[in-house]
């Protein structure tokens, strides 16, 4: 486990694309998978004006969805293509979702079939919220505790917004063996979500990020400020 901790937004974004960077310059084909929310905005804003990277050999994943149509302002995939896919359009090789307009059933099994014909990701780049979840593995569901399914349904019980309470995410199995994880945390408080992941004594179904550290080459990216 490689902890970084930056006290400047720049550095912070700096050092991830370096990092993504060297794993593009060491294979063939890069399979990425991305995570929602604000935390990696910077960090897809910078890699779309990325000139070192030749991403017609980069495929883009989602680490999760909230089950909504892709236009709504809670998908994490308008905001995915929005600041990096679509300024990417001419160059990328490649953007794999979850397809919200399917039932959800059928909107899993197309995103396992795809993740089937690649065999493992390359790199997950995960954030972790202040109850300890990370990707849509929630406290306490029973989805933490499965570690057969590449991707499956988790449902979010504590989102106060009924229609974002559906989840499509994937599962351990695909998270854990993918090849390097990348995990990103920014501001106070999750520098205290940070201390907890690395200190506190509690179970996975308690604090799921916790699994996190179970795998060989994990690096956990801190920027103090939001």
């Amino acid at each position: 486990m490689n902890l970084q901790e930056f006290h400047s937004t720049v550095d912070y974004v700096e050092a991830l694309v370096k990092c993504i960077e060297e794993v593009c310059d060491s294979q063939e084909v890069v399979h990425i998978a991305l995570s929602g929310g604000n935390t990696p905005r910077p960090l897809y804003q910078a890699l779309a004006q990325n000139q070192n990277i030749d991403f017609g050999k980069v495929e883009f994943w989602m680490i999760d969805e909230r089950y909504v149509p892709a236009s709504s302002e809670y998908s994490n995939q308008k905001m995915i293509r929005a600041t990096l896919v679509d300024p990417l359009a001419e160059r990328l090789r490649g953007f794999h979702y979850f397809d919200t307009s399917l039932s959800m059933e059928k909107a899993l099994d197309k995103y396992r079939e795809e993740l089937d014909e690649i065999g493992e990701l390359d790199v997950c780049i995960l954030g972790i919220g202040t109850d300890g979840h990370t990707a849509s593995l929630m406290v306490g569901q029973k989805s933490v505790l499965n570690e057969t399914d590449l991707v499956l349904q988790a449902d979010n019980p504590y989102d106060p917004t009924p229609p974002v309470r559906q989840r499509l995410t994937l599962g351990w199995k695909a998270i854990m063996h993918s090849r390097k994880l990348l995990l990103l945390a920014s501001g106070e408080k999750k520098k205290q979500v940070i201390s907890e992941l690395l200190d506190k004594e509690c179970s996975v179904k308690n604090f799921p990020a916790k699994r996190l550290l179970e795998h060989p080459d994990i690096s956990i990216f801190f920027n103090r400020y939001e």
